[in-house]
């Protein structure tokens, strides 16, 4: 049988601006999980499978130079192919760190970091900074953890005992000593930032910390401000609860906030059914503006298997409608975490089990395929031989769209596009487009999909831009 031919309609409309969508939105989609391999204890009841292996590449292999540079390729690899959806990744100099020597003090005191080796580093962010990334993950870190401090020589640096006695790889100092080791790192690593231009984008991530956390990590903001490059580090901080809207200082109910002034964007999780975005009244009028905000996702129907589709279109549209100027997602893509089965549905989540080869069973307590925007490049499971394929979900291509609507609809309101040039929408056309999004939100946990509603908003948009006049 002969095929038979195939004809597809296509439009192509071609806009006279200039549009970036990661210049209008931030976001941070975990790209870190490459190595990791979960091991069997009290919570998986197996070992997990790395990434890398589901590639056909060892990760014990990095330790040679042909092993690291393959692994590296893979990690880089995935960088683009995020790149490509307008999708910045958590960790954009994965396997790509930075070196320099640890030299003890002989009399005592905080050691000294010199020798610094930024060479493969650069190689990472020159090569993603021209494809447009902007915010740069340096560190991620935790509250409970920031009064410890783990060196490249592996050796722990606090002012606290060690968990053990006579801990072998645990240094204690004091509470001023440590803090001026900690200054002095992020110092001399920001130097660099500022003198290759990426200070400005540079932030510390700041996971789940807990509100006991709060003093150790105004203690930290405070080591870092103090100091000339450092303090224009960016702090985020990923929560799951209000207190951080409502602690005081004095513990009273005046005067500054814990983390007033300490936080540059608070990240509340806005799950579908565990939602902790703050109401419009949390934050205390006598404390200034509301300050920046991103929304942490790791259950939503915006991203899920399920419900992928107009949802996950709107979902720049909607953090922008909430207030937010970017949203984090922990992890894109982990294919084998052998969870024991639990249940999570007091957090919002169904039944806990393991996490596996999405091909097989995309199932994950938060939501069918929240960890699989990538897909192993053999279905089967890991490959027999080494292969740097990778498989996007269609997933990334809806957010895409998403952030490009934003990005439209920014410079609409703006008035002007990413080149520097005018962009004339009447004000009564914005009003039109605006009402109309009012409309398809209407809580943080609740929106309205119409396609055809959407498609006109869309269409108003693209037309009240495309007649744009130089």
């Amino acid at each position: 049988m002969s095929p038979l031919p195939v004809r597809l309609p296509i439009r192509v409309r071609v806009l006279p601006v200039t549009a970036q969508p990661i210049k209008h939105f931030g976001t941070c989609f975990g790209n870190q999980h490459l190595l990791a391999s979960y091991a069997k204890g009290d919570t998986y009841t197996e070992h997990g499978i790395p990434v890398a292996d589901f590639h056909g590449l060892d990760r014990k292999t990095r330790a040679t130079p042909a092993g690291a540079d393959a692994l590296r390729k893979l990690a880089r690899d995935y960088i683009h192919r995020m790149l490509d959806f307008d999708i910045e990744p958590h960790a954009p100099t994965m396997l790509a760190g930075f070196t320099y020597k640890v030299v003890e003090n002989p009399n005592g005191g905080p050691p000294k970091l010199t020798d610094w080796d930024f060479a493969e580093f650069d190689r990472s962010l020159e090569m993603f900074a021209r494809r447009g990334l902007r915010d740069i993950c340096v560190d991620h870190s935790n509250g409970d953890i920031l009064n410890t401090k783990r060196l490249i020589n592996q050796v722990t640096y606090s002012y606290t005992p060690p968990p053990k006695p006579n801990a072998p790889r645990w240094r204690q100092l004091s509470e001023d000593e440590f803090w001026r080791l900690v200054g002095d790192y992020y110092e001399q690593f920001a130097s660099h930032l500022a003198a290759k231009g990426w200070l400005d984008g540079a932030y510390i991530l700041l996971d789940e910390s807990s509100v006991a956390s709060d003093p150790v990590i105004r203690r930290f903001a405070q080591t870092l401000r103090a100091q000339p490059h450092a303090r224009q580090l960016r702090l985020l901080n990923t929560h799951y609860h209000t207190a951080i809207y409502t602690s005081r200082l004095n513990g009273g109910h005046d005067g500054p906030l814990t983390m007033e002034g300490v936080l540059d964007v608070f990240v509340p999780q806005n799950n579908d059914h565990y939602n902790f975005w703050p109401e419009d009244d949390i934050w205390p009028r006598d404390r200034g503006p509301l300050p920046k905000h991103w929304v942490y996702y790791t259950e939503t129907d915006h991203l899920d298997l399920p419900h992928a589709g107009l949802s996950t279109e709107l979902m720049a549209l909607k953090c922008r409608w909430l207030g937010a100027q970017g949203m984090l997602i922990w992890g894109s893509f982990v294919w084998s975490m052998p969870y024991k089965r639990t249940d999570e549905r007091d957090w919002g989540g169904g039944t806990s089990g393991p996490v596996m080869n999405p091909w097989i069973n995309p199932n994950y307590a938060h939501g069918q395929g929240l960890l699989s925007f990538f897909y192993p490049p053999d279905p089967r499971g890991p490959a027999k031989e080494p292969t740097l394929k990778i498989t996007p979900s269609y997933r990334w291509a809806l957010l895409r769209d998403g952030l490009q609507d934003n990005a439209l609809w920014e410079i609409a309101k703006a008035g002007v596009d990413d080149a520097g040039k005018p962009v004339r929408v009447p004000e009564t056309v914005r009003c039109s487009l605006q009402s109309q999004l009012d409309a398809t939100f209407i809580n943080p946990v609740q929106w309205r999909v119409s396609r055809p509603h959407h498609h006109a908003w869309r269409d108003a948009l693209y037309r009240s831009v495309q007649q744009t006049k130089p």
